[in-house]
């Protein structure tokens, strides 16, 4: 599936995680011998000596180490993790740290059981965790270890990091559409209604 494709939340999801330090791969998929085993909305990861501007302290960026990610975005409530997050006998996971190689394949085993029941899982030389966005997420899921945001708060963020640079930011011309609709929205103005600003979007 290729970025044209990506819905809203997948496109504000890369774009807060870029203005982060990230390096982003969309719609990844984990394919089996008998078709896709899943497919995750973004795949991330962060160099532990990235420096610009201030990060976003809700993101629980690890201080030491690489930082990747595995990210749900959803538009509003993520109620549970499903498929590939609750499936260890698909191996979708499993599939995805052997491609990405991160670990080796003979510690693959072990980082999946924690990114199951912990959700992360300490590598060596960094982190490997899971992280949602949406609107809110179940009871449930907030226990579980996943590190939340909010969509509000990835607009405030990404509107403070817009105003604050906004000569460094206002050559923007190069940038893809999301980008430019991003700035459209949140330069100059208050930070939009959640709702508002995906149907804006989806309307353009």
């Amino acid at each position: 599936m290729g970025v044209s494709a990506m819905n809203g939340s997948e496109w504000l999801c890369l774009w807060y995680l870029r203005l982060n330090g990230y390096f982003t791969i969309p719609n990844f998929y984990a394919h089996g011998r008998k078709g896709a085993l899943a497919e995750i909305d973004m795949l991330g990861v962060r160099f532990p000596y990235s420096t610009e501007f201030p990060d976003d302290p809700a993101l629980s960026i690890p201080k030491e180490g690489i930082d990747m990610i595995f990210a749900e975005a959803k538009t509003k409530q993520i109620e549970t993790l499903n498929g590939p997050w609750n499936s260890p006998e698909r191996g979708a996971l499993d599939y995805v740290l052997k491609r990405i190689g991160i670990v080796p394949s003979e510690k693959v085993a072990e980082v999946t059981k924690d990114l199951y029941t912990k959700r992360r899982a300490s590598i060596q030389g960094g982190t490997v965790r899971i992280i949602c966005f949406g609107e809110s997420i179940g009871k449930e899921l907030s226990t579980q270890g996943v590190t939340f945001l909010p969509w509000r708060e990835v607009l405030v963020f990404v509107h403070k990091r817009f105003y604050n640079n906004d000569r460094l930011k206002a050559d923007h011309e190069a940038w893809d559409l999301f980008g430019q609709y991003l700035w459209m929205r949140l330069s100059n103005h208050e930070v939009p209604d959640v709702d508002s600003f995906f149907a804006g979007w989806q309307k353009r």
